[in-house]
């Protein structure tokens, strides 16, 4: 899913999950989340749960204010229909394969604190 989600982008999927991984890892180092809280294979299943527009608008910083925006408006209803990559499983819920919903909105909202420290 994650190739073809690339070309639906415009070559933005992988280059923004990027992004929201160097997100994660510095809010990590500097305490304000729990690395182990944020994994790296959820942070690509939230990203492609996103508008495929949004993700592939070419200017960088739009791109991720708009993503943020999606992502703050989902999480206060709690991420609704949002599944793994390949869309068969839900991605949040309390299997260990599972996103907890606390744990994403915790990374959305500390990822907008950082973004718009910038």
């Amino acid at each position: 899913m994650g190739t073809r989600y690339n070309e639906y982008t415009n070559g933005n999927y992988k280059p923004t999950v990027r992004i929201f991984k160097n997100f994660r890892n510095t809010l990590a180092e500097n305490g304000a989340i729990e690395k182990e809280n944020a994994a790296s294979y959820f942070i690509e299943c939230l990203l492609s749960n996103v508008e495929t527009a949004t993700i592939a608008k070419d200017d960088i910083r739009d791109r991720v204010e708009g993503i943020l925006d999606e992502l703050e408006a989902d999480s206060a209803e709690g991420f609704p229909d949002y599944t793994v990559q390949h869309g068969m499983q839900p991605l949040f819920g309390d299997e260990t394969t599972q996103w907890d919903v606390e744990h994403a909105r915790a990374f959305v909202t500390e990822a907008r604190r950082f973004y718009e420290e910038d």
